[in-house]
Order: structure tokens, then C-alpha cells, then sequence
């Protein structure tokens, strides 16, 4: 008996943000749930105790098999029906409505790991509106569709980093809103647990970044539009950037370079707002950075958060700077974590 598989933080906030230690492709990992109810009782021979006959219409009593499963409350033909409780050898338990063997109406599963599923059941599968906690402590609010997370839903991770949009077989698929810790937003559409179509990721600060992920990956034109109304753009490729960016203040001076050199081109230029192009920049490298490790592409994540910490630490953001910092020590954990190794661009 299978029940679902605890989603860690670092697993399903890895599939828009990279933000913690393991990968998995991009991928939501599908839950393991399984029609939990066809079981011992649809053999009369594996029954070793009833107390209601198998003809009775209505009866109230404990049914016990052979492999130590035990049902007590409401009993129709044998059968548990109505208001009831079973309990597996395990320690696992169900307690709620049945209809003719099976969970069917509003009841409560507790499993032996921890994890509790309460809501509607439907022929013996998690079916309609219900709430999953998982034993890691992560939280699932919404609905459900023959055993799987599908429908409109909600998940509170255990870190406070969370995902409420739409769900197909136990993945994130269609419009939805990822927020994590470090301020910042991804809303947009997804598929089987990969960003993927039209999306923009917001920092509270209220810089975006527009563009259109394939598969998990940043494609094409990528704009991103800062709060003092300075804009850049790049171009993306196979979700790698491609060549020259471009950076416009909002005066409408316009910059062009590759990542190393448009700080350099900006700088000598005596721009009189040095310190926001230097802190939208650094912000800009930083999301590059989040990007390439999404992919596991470490050698350009670390290269981008280089450049970020390259400006003068003493005039730039300091929880920017504290999230580069942290995300150079996460890197070198998931390196070791994954197996993948990288080199550093030259």
C-alpha cells in the first residue's frame, strides 16, 4: 500500500527557482497514490471474523481478516457500509463514510509515516476538495481527481515558500504563482512541472522579468524592466544568453555588451546613477544565476554570480549581495549533491 510521497521544499520550488539542494530535471517528482481499497475484504475467504452475516441489510459490528486488518462501524451485506473505521496490520487507519466496501463521501486517512489526507473520497480514491500533510510538514490544500492532485490547489511548504495554481497528476500544469523566500514571485504557466509558455518572475521591489521558458528554460527575447525604469534585454537560446545584451536607462541611453563587459561600458561612461544600474545588474546576474541552476548548469551559474559580487560591495543592495552569497555556497552543495561537476568561464 502506497500512500503520497512527501514533497520536499527543495524538490518542487528546484522545478521554478533552484533555491535549495536537490535537482531533478526540472521535474516535480509524480506522487505515488494508488487506489488503496481493494483489499482483503472482496474475498470472503480471507475473512477470519464478522460479526454481521453477509445477507444482513444493516448491521453494525467488526470485521476481522486473516492478514490483520480490522474494520469496525456500519456493515451492509457483509460488506463496510456507512460510518466506520479501518485499520490496516500496519498502524495505518481510515475513518469516515463507505459505500458497499470502499471509501466514498468525506474521511480521514492517517499514515504510519506521519502523513494525514482529509476530504472527499470517491469510490475508494482521493476524489473532489481534501487537505494533505505530508510527514515532512509541507501542506496541500485543494482538489483531487482519481487519486491524484489535479484541479485548482495549494501547497505551503514547511520553509513558508509556497505554490497555489493549477495541478495535473500530481504536478503543477497550467497558470500559477510560485513564491519563495527571497522576495520574488514566478507567475506564469508551467507543463508537467516545468515552466513553460509565457511567464514573469516579480521581486517585491518590483523589477520583473518577462519572457517565454520551453521546457523549463528560458527562450527567445527575455526583458527585464527595473523599478527606476531602466530595461534590459537579452536573448536566450536552449536556456543559455546569447551574445550582447542590452541595457537602456531611462533617460533612453543605450548600452550594449556581453555580461562581463556591459558593467565596464556602463561604468566608463560616468553614468551620474551609477549605483542603481550597478544594483539592477547585480540583480540581473543574480536571476541568470537561478536560471542556469535550475538546469544544473553550474559552471554558468557561478560565473554569473561572480559577476554579481564583481561591483563595490559598499554601494550595492545588501540582500542581493546576501542572496549571491548564498547561493555560491548552495551550488557547490548541489554539485556535490548531483554528481555534476562545471568549470568556471574564462
Amino acid at each position: 500500500m502506497k500512500n503520497l510521497l512527501c514533497l520536499s521544499m527543495s524538490v518542487i520550488m528546484y522545478l521554478l527557482f533552484a533555491n535549495t539542494s536537490l535537482a531533478f530535471n526540472n521535474y516535480v517528482p509524480l506522487l505515488e497514490i494508488q487506489s488503496e481499497f481493494h483489499t482483503t475484504y472482496e474475498s470472503e475467504k480471507n475473512i477470519l471474523k464478522s460479526d454481521c452475516p453477509i445477507l444482513k441489510r444493516k448491521c453494525k459490528g467488526t470485521i476481522q481478516w486473516k492478514n490483520g486488518d480490522q474494520y469496525k462501524g456500519a456493515i451492509r451485506f457483509g460488506k463496510p457500509h456507512g460510518h466506520g473505521t479501518y485499520t490496516w496490520s500496519d498502524g495505518t487507519t481510515y475513518k469516515g463514510l463507505f459505500d458497499t466496501g470502499v471509501p466514498h463521501g468525506f474521511g480521514k486517512k492517517s499514515y504510519i509515516d506521519g502523513s494525514v489526507y482529509e476530504g472527499e473520497w470517491w469510490n475508494g480514491m482521493k476524489h473532489g476538495k481534501g487537505a494533505y500533510s505530508f510527514s515532512c510538514g509541507d501542506e496541500y490544500f485543494g482538489e483531487f481527481q482519481d487519486d491524484l492532485m489535479e484541479g485548482e490547489g495549494t501547497i505551503l511548504f514547511g520553509s513558508g515558500e509556497s505554490y497555489s495554481g493549477n495541478w495535473k497528476e500530481n504536478q503543477p500544469d497550467g497558470y500559477g504563482i510560485f513564491s519563495r523566500n527571497d522576495g520574488s514571485q514566478y507567475a506564469g504557466n508551467s507543463h508537467q512541472g516545468m515552466k513553460d509558455g509565457e511567464g514573469m518572475i516579480i521581486w517585491e521591489t518590483g523589477d520583473t522579468l518577462q519572457g517565454n521558458w520551453v521546457e523549463g528554460k528560458l527562450e527567445d527575447d527575455a526583458t527585464f524592466i527595473f523599478n527606476d525604469g531602466s530595461t534590459m534585454i537579452s536573448f536566450w537560446e536552449n536556456g543559455e544568453t546569447q551574445e550582447e545584451l542590452t541595457y537602456i536607462t531611462s533617460e533612453g541611453d543605450e548600452y550594449t555588451g556581453n555580461q562581463k563587459e556591459l558593467a565596464s561600458v556602463i561604468i566608463t561612461q560616468d553614468f551620474d546613477r551609477l549605483e542603481s544600474v550597478e544594483n539592477n545588474l547585480q540583480l540581473a546576474y543574480y536571476i541568470f544565476a537561478m536560471e542556469y541552476k535550475s538546469n544544473q548548469q553550474f559552471g554558468l551559474a557561478q560565473y554569473s554570480l561572480q559577476l554579481a559580487m564583481s561591483f563595490d560591495n559598499s554601494e550595492l543592495n545588501p540582500k542581493i549581495l546576501e542572496m549571491v552569497n548564498d547561493q555560491m555556497a548552495n551550488i557547490k552543495s548541489e554539485q556535490e549533491d548531483t554528481g555534476v561537476a562545471s568549470s568556471l568561464k574564462n
